[in-house]
Order: C-alpha cells, then structure tokens, then sequence
C-alpha cells in the first residue's frame, strides 16, 4: 500500500511539473512586449510633440506606461501667438504628461489595434505674458487625469514595426490630444 501511495505521489508531481511546462511554454508564446517612440502633434495648440511607451500584452489584454512632451512655442504655425482654451492670454504653453494605461488589443497577423485607458499625471508651463517680455510672465501647474490611449501598428519583422499613435489627456489644468507616428521594437505580433 505504502508503495502504491508513493508512486501515485510521484505520478502527481510528474504531471503537475509537465502541466507547469506546458504553462510556461503558452505563456511565453501569449505574452508580448514593445517599446515606442515617436514624433507628431497635439490640439488645441497645434503644438510638436514627441514621446514614447513601454508596454506588455497578454492575450488581449495590455498594460502600457506612456511618457509625451508637447511644445506649444510660436513660430512652427503661428508665427505671433498661440491660443489655448483656458488661456485667453498671448502666450505658449508646454505640457509633459506620464500615463499608466490598461485596456484591450486587438490582433491580426502582422499588427494590432490597442485602445486603453489609465491614469495621468501632468507636469505644465504656461507663458502668460506677451512673448515680447519673458520675465516673471509664467506659470508652472500639475494635475492628475484621465488618459486614453490608441495604438494601430503594423510589424515589418518580429521585431521591428511602425506604429500610429493616438493619445488623450483629460485633466482639469491643461487637457490635450493627438497623435505621433513613430517606430516599435521588441517581441510583436508578427506572422512570416
């Protein structure tokens, strides 16, 4: 009996060691990771911006951390003022945002579509003086939002794609949105 106990014991463990195996090895083949960056622009300024994200995808499902930098400087399409809605003043602003999103994807062969959701924290600078005089006409701000965020991308390798970009970010200072194009690389949804 002692035997019988031992070597159905052993049989558990053996199959349960496979089964962890076989878990791994799905797991890994499921699980996809992707860094991008990229450069675009951003309403309501108008304004250039750049930035990029980390991001890492099970199943259909994705958790992405997203940095971005918007410039809203005179002079790229407005060579005198730049508005902003809740800044009647003639001035430019720049906003920095980071952004911690979840949502879900969307795959196909060579690509996918991710739209998420998070939180995000917003780092400005507002010039509220004429631009003629910029001393002590400014003011820096903070504030937490809601960010959404959009990625539509197409992968030339399996490691290597090009990627449009979409993002929001909703927040009772400063809200903004756009797009960048830019370049994916890491382990992408990708079918030779």
């Amino acid at each position: 009996m002692k035997r019988l106990l031992t070597s159905f014991l052993i049989l558990i463990l053996a199959s349960s060691l496979q089964a962890q195996e076989s878990v791994k090895k799905s797991l890994w083949d499921e699980m996809h990771f992707w860094a991008d960056a990229g450069f675009g622009f951003a309403l309501p300024d108008l304004a250039i911006g750049g930035g990029g994200s980390a991001t890492v995808s099970y199943d259909k499902y994705f958790l992405s951390l997203r940095g971005l930098s918007v410039d809203g400087t005179p002079g790229f399409f407005n060579p005198t003022i730049i508005f902003t809605f809740d800044n009647p003043y003639h001035g430019y602003s720049i906003n920095s945002d980071a952004a911690l999103c979840i949502g879900l994807i969307e795959r196909g062969s060579n690509g996918m579509l991710a739209i998420g959701v998070g939180v995000s924290y917003l780092n400005g600078f507002k010039l509220i003086q004429p631009i003629d005089s910029l001393d002590n006409g400014h003011r820096n701000f903070h504030a937490i939002g809601i960010a959404i965020d959009a990625q539509l991308s197409y992968s030339l390798f399996s490691w290597l794609g090009v990627t449009l970009h979409p993002f929001i970010d909703a927040n009772p200072k400063q809200s903004f949105g756009g797009f960048m194009f830019g370049i994916q690389m890491g382990k992408l949804f990708y079918t030779p």
